[in-house]
């Protein structure tokens, strides 16, 4: 279990609770804006629905996000040498060309 909670931010956690808790001492509305918009018995229908939404996309995120995260890079990593494939390929292509190119000239000189 240790394991799982030494990847939490624990100090950006910490300042955004600070934060927020600044914010509503100096702003008492919006301390009392939060406080009302958390109190759950008076959200509507829509409200949960989003709610419970926010939750199922959440859990989905930490079963599934690790391995979307890995395969995406893989993906990326792919992407990557395919394109530098295509650039060297390019550039020897050219090298080829100007090759060609001087050889072309060399023999007309001659």
């Amino acid at each position: 279990m240790r394991r799982i909670f030494s990847h939490i931010p624990w100090l950006e956690l910490l300042l955004l609770a600070t934060l927020l808790s600044l914010a509503g001492q100096l702003v008492p509305e919006l301390g009392v804006w939060l406080l009302a918009a958390l109190d759950m018995r008076t959200w509507s229908r829509t409200a949960w629905f989003l709610a419970n939404l926010a939750v199922v996309a959440v859990l989905v995120g930490f079963r599934y996000g690790p391995e979307w995260a890995n395969d995406w890079a893989t993906f990326r990593a792919t992407r990557r040498r395919a394109w530098r494939q295509r650039q060297l390929e390019l550039e020897k292509e050219q090298e080829r060309e100007l090759a060609h190119e001087i050889a072309e000239r060399y023999r007309h000189r001659i």
